[in-house]
């Protein structure tokens, strides 16, 4: 017994959604992420420079500690993990993955500027910390959502 099937009948759909290369999104992302890492340290050391104390504490904490050479950059390296991670994601799931990435990473990037308002350090620390986080926001978050919208669904 055999069954035959009937091409000009059969129809596929080429709208049907196929996974988006994660890699690709992973690998702009965490490139981003290094270049973001040295950009920051490279303005902490300025700061440094120009007499800024780099010294802050926990928020709640009632004392400033120094921050030593490299946090900012491992500070940076370990949000951006959870960045990559959350691209990849949504670049698999997402119906519009670079929208989303957007919507979310702009959101938690205003979040994070509450924990330098909040810590314990001179307020020009405060500025050197806030212009970290949105230096780095700034080189990752518009070249993964480039990456997330050109990869096609």
């Amino acid at each position: 017994m055999s069954i035959a099937v009937d091409p000009s009948t059969t129809s596929f759909s080429t709208t049907a959604r196929r996974p988006r290369p994660g890699w690709l999104v992973a690998t702009v992302a965490t490139v981003a992420s290094v270049v973001a890492a040295a950009a920051i340290e490279l303005f902490a050391l300025g700061a440094r420079l120009v007499g800024v104390p780099m010294a802050a504490g926990d928020v709640g904490s009632a004392v400033a500690e120094p921050l030593p050479a490299g946090c900012f950059a491992m500070g940076t390296v370990t949000c951006a993990v959870v960045g990559v991670l959350l691209a990849v994601v949504l670049g698999r799931f997402a119906a519009r993955p670079s929208r989303t990435y957007l919507v979310v990473t702009v959101a938690l990037t205003v979040l994070s500027l509450a924990a330098p308002l909040l810590a314990p350090a001179a307020v020009s620390t405060r500025i050197v910390l806030m212009g970290a986080h949105l230096i780095a926001a700034a080189i990752i978050i518009p070249v993964t959502a480039r990456r997330l919208a050109r990869t096609r669904a």
